[in-house]
């Protein structure tokens, strides 16, 4: 259960096993081929969605789609999987103004054109601390050597704190041990044989269509990577007062084989070396 958990598929641990063949020696592997085993797994199938950390976020105001200005729903149509259309459509929601990823504006200027994923091209013309402003175009076509952004259009209702976004927790893992090998004379008291910090929880916004996702199920986060739903999003009612609060959904990073560093948003201190 806590390799599931983690975010194993059965399968693919059956495919490894099975890919190391009969052995009587006893060898010691690393974790990353299997992970990019697993996530092959996943990689046909899994929703799209995306999430925007709390934590530094910043807002973009499309000045040029006054079509988006009646504060009521918009959106889009895209594929649930971009490379497989047969798996169905999903509504992205669209807007005036959008959330961006605050490690992202740090590395944008006035003048630069990106691509905000599953939507299209934007020029930036301003920015001001957590705020900018840009132009939507909606006739480009050639989105080559642009920067791509993940982002979430804000909600048109007034309800606090976010409108309808979903806060939502997402949990990485590292290694306990510190070192690929313990040797005989090893001790777990001594520094650099455990991993100092090997679990952070990252608060963020998602997509509405988070609301919709089951415990256990695997979605990718654009740009992010997979993560299984070990909480679900639901109303819980108390049963002396009843009274009604939502429990908001706990994702669990799934690893994809990359060296820590290489994990886009990462949050684990060993994603810094």
């Amino acid at each position: 259960q806590g390799v599931v958990r983690r975010g194993v598929s059965v399968e693919s641990l059956q495919e490894f096993i099975l890919s190391q063949g009969a052995s009587r020696n006893v060898v010691n592997l690393e974790w990353d081929s299997f992970w990019a085993i697993n996530k092959a797994a996943y990689e046909p199938h899994a929703l799209r969605l995306m999430a925007i950390e709390k934590q530094g976020m910043c807002e973009l105001e499309l000045t040029n789609v006054p079509q988006y200005d009646d504060e009521g729903v918009h959106a889009i149509i895209a594929p649930r999987v971009p490379k497989d259309p047969s798996l169905g459509e999903r509504p992205v929601r669209v807007s005036r103004k959008i959330l961006l990823e605050g490690e992202d504006v740090a590395t944008l200027k006035a003048g630069d054109e990106v691509v905000l994923v599953r939507w299209g091209l934007v020029k930036i013309t301003s920015i001001d601390g957590t705020k900018l402003t840009g132009t939507y175009d909606a006739e480009a076509t050639n989105f080559k050597k642009k920067k791509a952004l993940s982002w979430l259009a804000m909600s048109p209702c007034d309800c606090p704190p976010n409108g309808d976004l979903v806060p939502c927790t997402l949990v990485e893992y590292d290694y306990l041990l510190a070192k690929p090998k313990l040797e005989e004379n090893d001790s777990l008291e001594e520094p650099g044989v455990l991993t100092p910090v090997s679990k952070v929880e990252t608060p963020a916004l998602a997509d509405p269509m988070l609301k919709l996702i089951s415990v256990g199920d695997v979605i990718q986060l654009e740009r992010r990577g997979f993560f299984r739903v070990d909480v679900p999003w639901r109303p819980r009612k108390d049963p002396q007062t009843g009274d009604v609060t939502m429990q908001y959904p706990r994702l669990i990073y799934i690893p994809d084989g990359k060296p820590q560093h290489k994990v886009p948003f990462s949050r684990l201190p060993s994603a810094a070396k």
